[in-house]
């Protein structure tokens, strides 16, 4: 399950079909979610004709009910990696005329200051500015993969008035870490994890845990403390982290504003790290994987991520309706 493009409607018609109050609004977007790896496409059949039967280890009953009460979109066609999706998502825009590439955020073309990096083009407008532009009071929270290398690539340069967010592909569960950056002769840590805020733009500092590195597969590392603004739900894990503030925005929202809010959650985009509780409600996974070098096996972690999705979007559901 990932982004389809959206044609944004003029913001004048942003309301009720009977004129009144605009609704609230609220995008949630998973990255590397497969098919058959979502609850109500078990004891279904598949868009090519084969029969996918049930199996224990994909629980999505949260998101099976929403299916069952909503519409689903069976015939959406997205890019293969995850940064043109978003771009095309925030943008409007088909994903090859606003982000073909999948590439690092680092990277340039001087000679093009208006398309000459990673992701959305800097001259594009973005859905959260066109709902601004309606009223709406704009939040964002996860996954960013849309761009970074100058102000206007930012959420707050698309139009997000608060955020919580990392930039890159993917950074660790536990240690918010992507890689290193040559200072000198050393190589420090980068932990991407970033806050938008009426005040600007700044590191999280404090929303981090204490540890850094690229952490193993699996469950929460007894070295990663969470930071005095971070999650303690699970250890400071990342999403509960970005959970938590997703219902804190509702919680502290006046409901008689117009909210947009985008959480594009970490889950299940790799590495496979998830709490501990998860990963042993899933060990029946055990006597079918093939790949288990490590603690845990690879899709018995998987598997358990997709349910800890599916939890996050059951409390989520309950707090948008209380």
């Amino acid at each position: 399950l990932t982004a389809m493009s959206l044609g944004f409607a003029p913001p004048e018609r942003l309301t009720t079909p009977s004129g009144g109050k605009k609704p609230h609004i609220m995008m949630v977007l998973f990255d590397d979610f497969g098919w058959a790896d979502a609850g109500w496409h078990r004891n279904a059949t598949a868009p090519g004709g084969e029969f996918v039967p049930y199996t224990a280890e994909v629980q999505t009953p949260h998101m099976n009910a929403l299916v069952a009460e909503g519409i689903e979109l069976d015939r959406a066609y997205v890019y293969k990696y995850c940064s043109p999706s978003r771009s095309a998502l925030q943008s409007g825009r088909n994903p090859y005329h606003v982000n073909p590439l999948n590439a690092a955020p680092d990277i340039s073309n001087a000679a093009d200051p208006v398309s000459g990096f990673a992701a959305i083009p800097r001259n594009m407008t973005g859905v959260a500015t066109k709902m601004k532009a309606a009223g709406y009071s704009t939040a964002l929270f996860g996954k960013w993969d849309a761009g970074m290398a100058t102000p206007d690539h930012t959420p707050r340069g698309r139009g997000y008035d608060v955020a919580l967010n990392y930039f890159h592909h993917a950074n660790d569960y536990w240690s918010m870490q992507t890689g290193n950056c040559p200072v000198g002769e050393d190589k420090l840590p980068v932990i991407d994890l970033w806050r938008t805020t009426p005040a600007g733009d700044a590191p999280a500092h404090g929303y981090n845990n204490s540890c850094t590195g690229g952490e193993p597969e699996g469950a929460h590392p007894a070295e990663c403390v969470p930071g005095p603004h971070g999650d303690h739900w699970n250890g400071g894990y990342e999403d509960s982290l970005f959970e938590r503030e997703v219902l804190k925005t509702i919680a502290d929202h006046d409901p008689d504003t117009p909210l947009f809010l985008f959480w594009a959650p970490h889950i299940v985009h790799s590495p496979l790290q998830v709490p501990q509780e998860y990963i042993e409600k899933f060990a029946m996974v055990h006597a079918t994987d093939k790949r288990c070098e490590m603690p845990a096996c690879q899709r018995q972690l998987y598997h358990a991520m997709v349910n800890y999705a599916d939890a996050m979007v059951g409390n989520v559901t309950a707090a948008l309706k209380a």
